[in-house]
């Protein structure tokens, strides 16, 4: 390792692209830009418009070079020209803050690239492509993007928050957007949808990170991941006014597992919940994920034993206190309104077998309108839903055509709907459901004449 400290000067050169995976080519340098040169081994050659320390190079995590320098601009916001000579091909990525800004060649990197908004932090050379920092996250979600003082360990955890200017005076309900099981606050499609419908009906949001991809043991609904979420939720009534009867909670595989898991775990705070594809036993799902099958990925079982410290066997007890199946009939019991949405295809396409779905179907319904285990089992080696069980019902306009529903029951304050698709959601389908439900009332399951759905596909 090498590390040093330094201010100086840099100029950068435009160059063409070599290939269609690499970013487009950089403009020319301009005379506000700070600019940097560094060699593959760490050394500073010079500094312009700012200052750079703790400059290392090293072997990664990956085995391969990594560089990264701590940068200070004179000026926020400016572009940073970066050069660094002597890399090895072939394509090399900058991140920072968590964010790949970019891929470049190793030729790209010798002529200088252009680094847009250059900001205070850590810059990081390597072959290691990350999460790619949205266009819009300058102009948008970094304006709302907060962090959360854990009331559990103290740590400060991201989040997004956004309330409308009513907020401030009047009481306004507010919806809990989750991410997905491996993602975490960076993969902002997962929150957007969600946060579409809040600006469109004047709801707040918070989308809390919940300690990103389920392979921890803060994540995964382990006690940090759950105190999160409440916290996101006391941030926003600190910030706004928040009308207790109608704070909602939404999301989708991993999202939809939290989604259930905090409806049994916290039922006093929701009016309602959508999940969506939903793992609901995750030593089943460690089991599901271990098959050689179509759809499945083993990685998820490794994911788990990472999350709750070895396998089902070695830790049953907390496999059991992270699956919502453990915690549903508190939900039941407090009356907690929810909906729940698989693809029927989901298990084959897609990774989390349809089952889960309707086990936590059964969880909250009537002994007399729970599916047998002997359905289930058939619906999930077919992909067909038996006659008997086929959904005759009436029109909901959030399913037609390409997304019809195969199977629908509803039961208590819980309705499943089984729609044709894979590992996905119905987001508008289930927003409308929540915008109807108030605390301490029995769940509303009233069709509008009209709405347009979908499925969301859903990231692993």
């Amino acid at each position: 390792m090498m590390k040093r400290a330094i201010g100086v000067w840099v100029a950068a050169l435009s160059l063409g692209l070599l290939a269609d995976e690499v970013t487009p080519t950089p403009r020319v340098s301009e005379s506000g830009d700070a600019g940097v040169v560094l060699t593959a081994k760490g050394e500073v050659v010079s500094v312009r418009g700012g200052t750079v320390d703790q400059v290392e190079a090293g072997k990664g995590e990956d085995g391969n070079l990594s560089i990264s320098f701590n940068f200070l601009p004179e000026q926020e916001d400016a572009a940073l020209n970066l050069t660094v000579k002597g890399l090895y091909p072939r394509n090399w990525v900058v991140q920072s803050e968590g964010w790949t800004l970019g891929k470049w060649l190793d030729e790209q990197f010798a002529r200088g690239i252009r680094l847009e908004h250059a900001r205070k932090g850590t810059y990081v050379i390597s072959k290691k492509f990350g999460v790619v920092k949205p266009k819009d996250w300058d102009s948008f979600w970094s304006k709302i993007f907060v962090r959360v003082k854990s009331s559990l360990d103290g740590t400060l955890q991201p989040c997004y928050f956004w309330a409308p200017e009513m907020a401030k005076t009047t009481a306004v309900p507010l919806v809990v957007g989750l991410h997905t099981w491996s993602a975490d606050y960076r993969q902002v499609g997962h929150y957007r949808t969600t946060l579409d419908y809040a600006r469109e009906k004047g709801w707040a949001m918070v989308g809390p990170n919940f300690r990103g991809p389920n392979k921890t043991p803060p994540a995964c609904g382990g006690e940090p991941a759950v105190q999160d979420i409440v916290d996101a939720i006391e941030y926003a009534k600190a910030h706004v006014k928040i009308d207790p009867k109608r704070i909602y909670i939404i999301g989708g595989s991993g999202g939809g597992h939290m989604t259930l898991l905090m409806l049994g775990r916290h039922p006093e705070i929701f009016a309602g919940g959508a999940a969506f594809c939903p793992i609901t036993d995750v030593a089943r799902w460690h089991a599901d994920s271990l098959l050689d099958h179509p759809g499945r990925g083993k990685h998820y079982a490794q994911m788990l034993e990472g999350a709750c410290g070895g396998t089902p066997a070695e830790r049953p007890e907390e496999y059991r206190r992270r699956s919502p199946l453990t915690w549903l009939a508190r939900a039941k019991a407090a009356g907690v309104p929810a909906y729940i949405v698989t693809g029927i295809h989901d298990g084959w396409k897609g990774s989390v077998p349809v089952g889960h779905s309707f086990r936590g179907f059964n969880a909250l319904a009537d002994a007399k309108d729970q599916v047998s285990e002997a359905d289930i089992a058939t619906i999930e080696a077919t992909q067909q839903v038996p006659d008997a069980l086929a959904y005759r019902g009436e029109r909901d306009p959030f399913y037609e055509n390409s997304h019809r529903i195969h199977f629908r029951r509803t039961s208590a304050n819980v309705r499943f709907t089984l729609m044709e698709g894979g590992h996905g959601g119905n987001y508008p389908a289930g927003l409308d459901f929540l915008s109807r439900q108030v605390k301490g009332r029995p769940a509303d399951f009233t069709l509008p004449a009209t709405g347009k759905g979908g499925e969301e596909a859903l990231g692993k």
